[in-house]
């Protein structure tokens, strides 16, 4: 509050009732109150500006990182990025073909510190050695699943497991996506949604493993089914993705911690396919 002498001893400034003292000690004269201290303006809040020399550094800065695809800033900006392997690590990236890409699947290039040698009621050889490529100079290569490219400036990208995406008509997608559209449909337990190469080359074939209910009335065929589910795929994701085949199973083969082994579903029907 502001309060003056009434005996003409000037004003002063109190805070609060308990603050405003009785007299002036001046003259003795009682206090007088005027009125409450009107509030501050707030203060500008002005924003640092950057010196000339700081500018000059930050824009330096940003121009080479886009230059050479670091995460961040431009084209090369990617949240999965990084920028080097680990210590004592070699690494390859290869092609459905086998041979060396900047965007393809990572394998590992054994010996390094920290892989694993042995696992709990799996065979250690078949989950990670079998069936994977020569690597350069004939190197055993390891079994990674994640499909890496390789940017410019020495930076790699993570695009998401390997068997769980897939690249049909030119157009990347899930497994998952297609799954939980069909898993929809009635009479239908799970599914899984494979992509295995085409003969003659180009985009991938999409074939889909269905296990059916056991308390179904009626099993429909696999060529009505196979009707069904494409136009579920057609209404309800893409009209472009065509299912090229379908396969009924009992059951669909798990890891140890309940995801399904889409690996092997599609070594499976190429080894099908050649029989």
């Amino acid at each position: 509050q502001m309060v003056r002498c009434a005996g003409g001893g000037g004003s002063v400034s109190a805070v609060g009732a308990a603050n405003c003292p009785a007299r002036c000690r001046s003259c003795s004269s009682s206090y007088q109150r005027i009125s409450s201290v009107p509030p501050r303006p707030p203060r500008c809040r002005r924003t640092r500006v950057p010196s000339a020399r700081s500018r000059s550094v930050i824009s330096a800065a940003s121009a080479s990182e886009s230059r050479d695809g670091a995460p961040g800033s431009g084209a090369g900006a990617a949240a999965a990025a990084f920028s080097t392997p680990a210590m004592g690590l070699d690494l390859a990236i290869l092609d459905q073909d086998g041979h060396e890409t900047d965007n393809g699947e990572i394998f590992l290039i054994p010996p390094s510190i920290g892989l694993s040698t042995t696992l709990l009621n799996q065979d250690h050889h078949e989950v990670y050695f079998e069936g994977t490529p020569a690597g350069p100079g004939g190197k055993l290569l390891r079994r990674h699943g994640d499909q890496v490219e390789r940017l410019a400036g020495g930076y790699y990208r993570v695009h998401g497991r390997v068997d769980d995406t897939m690249n049909l008509s030119g157009i990347k997608v899930g497994s998952a996506e297609i799954e939980r559209v069909l898993n929809l449909e009635e009479c239908i337990e799970e599914t899984a949604a494979v992509a295995v190469p085409s003969p003659t080359g180009g985009s991938a074939r999409l074939v889909i493993y269905v296990v059916l209910m056991s308390s179904s009335d009626r099993a429909p065929r696999k060529k009505e089914l196979k009707q069904v589910l494409q136009e579920a795929i057609r209404r309800r994701l893409n009209p472009l993705f065509k299912v090229h085949d379908l396969v009924l199973v009992e059951t669909l083969p798990r890891t140890a911690s309940n995801k399904i082994m889409r690996r092997k579903l599609r070594a499976g029907y190429s080894n099908l396919s050649c029989n």
